[in-house]
């Protein structure tokens, strides 16, 4: 055996005992040493039967020796081991018979019975620690998984406490430009179209000074969830751009849809019927819309669509409001 083996078997709490077929002691490590008394130079290369009593003798002789050589292994044995004072000690053992070099060699551990129960309490003992940290890990774990839910759901209420508008409880102007930039990038790899509607309230600031804030808050309100009727799929993007201004995004959607979008939100708002004495063009609320299609590619940006649609809103109010104007 090397060096870094003898070391290690010489530290270990139990004992240790090496012998060969013929019954000669080649290793014995300090610990069984110390059991029985000897120093190392008066065992080493003598038969393993001075340190065994008669009756282990007999039973090494008949049971234990050929047990090792039938199946190479004994596990579990019980007998005695003798002092150099003469006094016999109760051994637990387990041996492994293995080749070594060109004969037989037969590695045993030993434990003596009264120390056999303090192990089996110490393996206990770590057993029921091993258990209560998997408890505590699991439990950890059970924690974790609360907190990171937990940790989701508050993330989501800042989500939408940073997308939405607080008044209108649709998108907000940041949403509307993440969003408008999403799809600007993928239209522009497929190749589709992109329409953006971009509309307020026909003198608002009339209506306001006419009917309070407080009801120019709830029109804005009403104004928004007829936007949000307009509109048919999930794709779509209602936003408040700011003010009395709104905005909607529909991807994959062409002029000609655009404009029965257009079409449908006028009616929807006129079906609200808010009364609007101090407008000059109707009895209730109506809306100017200014609306813009066209197919994303690397040579534009987001920016010119809403600058076309702008445009086309303005030239909506210079014609008389309460219409929609189509972007040049």
């Amino acid at each position: 055996m090397n060096y870094e083996i003898d070391s290690i078997l010489n530290r270990a709490p139990c004992g240790f005992l090496s012998f060969t077929d013929d019954s000669k002691i080649l290793m014995i490590n300090i610990t069984l040493l110390e059991m029985l008394g000897y120093q190392i130079d008066e065992l080493h290369g003598k038969k393993i039967e001075l340190i065994l009593p008669i009756g282990s003798r007999i039973f090494y002789q008949t049971h234990f020796s050929p047990l090792l050589k039938l199946h190479n292994k004994a596990e579990d044995i019980y007998f005695a081991l003798q002092t150099k004072q003469g006094k016999d000690i109760p051994m637990l053992i387990n041996a492994v018979r293995q080749r070594h070099e060109e004969t037989f060699v037969s590695n045993c551990i030993l434990i003596p019975i009264s120390q056999r129960i303090h192990y089996e309490n110490e393996i206990l003992k770590a057993k029921k620690v091993a258990e209560t940290a998997i408890l505590a890990q699991k439990q950890a774990e059970l924690e974790l998984r609360k907190l990171y839910e937990e940790l989701r759901c508050v993330t989501q209420k800042l989500e939408k406490l940073v997308n939405i508008d607080g008044l209108t409880h649709i998108a907000n102007r940041r949403c509307f430009d993440d969003r408008l930039e999403q799809e600007w990038l993928r239209l522009c790899r497929e190749k589709q179209p992109i329409s953006l509607l971009l509309f307020d309230v026909d003198y608002f600031k009339r209506y306001n000074d006419a009917y309070g804030h407080q009801l120019g808050d709830e029109c804005l309100v009403k104004l928004a969830q007829a936007a949000q009727v307009a509109v048919s799929r999930s794709t779509d993007l209602v936003a408040r751009y700011g003010g009395e201004e709104f905005v909607i995004i529909l991807p994959n959607t062409d002029l000609e849809g655009a404009i029965a979008v257009a079409e449908r939100l006028h009616k929807s708002v006129q079906s609200l019927g808010i009364a609007h004495q101090t407008s000059d063009v109707s009895s209730v609320v109506t809306i100017s819309l200014g609306l813009a299609a066209l197919v994303p590619s690397l040579e534009k940006s987001p920016k010119d669509l809403i600058n076309q649609a702008d445009q086309a809103l303005y030239r909506a109010k210079q014609k008389g409001r309460n219409q929609t104007a189509i972007a040049m």
